[in-house]
């Protein structure tokens, strides 16, 4: 089968880009062949350096770049396009893909690698107040994260305009939307989306022989470093936890790179206790989960289906996260970690501190799995494929 994947918005780092490409080798060790493709400015175009960069935004569809991917689909004639996660220029994207379907006969499966369609403004799910939200609710609400009569418009057109007239009707094009968690799935059904099909992320668990660090039982962020991800919450937290009288001489090493790698170096530049290591590739990680005595996941936005969560529990580390998005179905409370019922940023730092100062072991969460199906990469294929080879059945059909 010839697998066409087409993605925007490409990120060096990130869990969505690790996804898309281990599944291609997947794919690929199982006979398939997949071709890459960016739709997006800024993107890394794998296939061809043809599409031009644009500057075309949610409303406007741009008639030339619906051609020259016509003309691309076209040439490589895949049997089915994947797509992962949505295009900032959805317009355009969704009439490309349309005319795909039409013209040329072919399916398109996508799938959604966020919260996204629940239209929070900042993408960060937190108010000017420190309070959490999940984005679901009317423009009137996200006007406190964009005050004034500018801020109206602004939450106006984004809820009623680029949600309902674009995320929404943009997923519910495709044959088939992919989701990895099943809260995601129920706020699919929440935005009228019901071409849905649930289907866990995939984590693959390596062993890797005489690779050995010098740290032991510390504390362990890794991840992108960025607001969302509960970083600064959890650095503000460590350095009052060192300087009290509760400090128990763990270490926290954060692993990781993104916007707000400054802040990091900035913030724990005179705390001897917190080891900054940037980024690492897949195989360095690996001893950093079997030596921490936890990883830590302070979650702020919606998170969908962690890789590292996944990783984390799979590598037996206990985790402690946030009750976000689909983190709890992944790691349940006092079995493989500890959840933070948490609904502030002022409620994070102290659920961080409390855990800090009250879990001094956490040996009987070691060795837990996560609570979710687990399944590897390969399993992961095949799933796929069953949908990809259900997608080409009905326009064989003439369904």
């Amino acid at each position: 089968m010839k697998i066409l994947f087409v993605y925007g918005d490409y990120e060096e780092l990130g869990g969505v880009t690790a996804h898309i490409n281990q599944l291609s080798k997947f794919l690929k060790d199982i006979g398939h062949e997949v071709i890459k493709l960016s739709f997006e400015k800024g993107g890394v175009i794998t296939l061809r350096n043809k599409l031009k960069k644009y500057n075309v935004k949610n409303l406007f569809v741009d008639r030339q770049i619906v051609e020259e991917f016509f003309e691309i689909v076209e040439d490589i004639t895949p049997d089915i396009i994947h797509v992962h996660h949505r295009s900032t220029c959805m317009a355009t994207a969704r009439v490309a893909f349309k005319k795909v379907q039409e013209k040329l006969r072919i399916p398109i499966v996508a799938t959604m690698h966020g919260f996204g369609i629940s239209g929070c403004l900042t993408a960060e799910y937190v108010m000017p107040n420190g309070k959490f939200c999940d984005g679901f609710h009317s423009y009137k609400k996200c006007i406190q994260c964009k005050p004034g009569l500018k801020g109206l418009i602004i939450s106006f057109l984004h809820k009623e305009i680029t949600v309902k007239s674009g995320y929404i009707p943009y997923f519910k094009q495709f044959d088939k939307v992919i989701v990895p968690s099943k809260i995601l799935q129920k706020y699919c059904e929440i935005r009228g989306i019901y071409n849905t099909v649930h289907l866990p992320n995939f984590a693959e668990i390596k062993t890797l022989k005489n690779m050995e660090i010098p740290f032991n039982d510390f504390y362990l962020f890794i991840g992108r470093l960025t607001k969302q991800k509960g970083i600064v919450e959890l650095i503000n937290t460590y350095n009052k936890f060192t300087k009290s009288k509760f400090f128990n001489n763990r270490k926290l090493i954060i692993i990781g790179d993104g916007p707000l790698r400054e802040f990091v170096l900035k913030n724990t530049q005179n705390n001897k206790n917190i080891i900054f290591l940037g980024k690492k590739r897949q195989e360095e990680i690996i001893p950093y989960y079997k030596n921490a005595y936890c990883l830590i996941v302070p979650s702020i936005w919606l998170e969908n289906h962690s890789l590292v969560l996944l990783e984390g529990s799979f590598y037996d580390v206990p985790v402690v996260t946030t009750n976000r998005g689909g983190n709890s179905e992944i790691v349940k409370h006092n079995y493989n970690g500890i959840n933070l019922d948490v609904s502030s940023r002022e409620e994070l730092e102290k659920a961080l501190y409390d855990f800090f100062i009250k879990y001094d072991n956490l040996d009987h969460l070691r060795n837990k799995k996560p609570i979710s199906n687990y399944i590897t990469g390969s399993q992961y294929a095949e799933e796929l494929t069953k949908i990809y080879k259900g997608c080409i059945l009905k326009y064989e059909n003439g369904e």
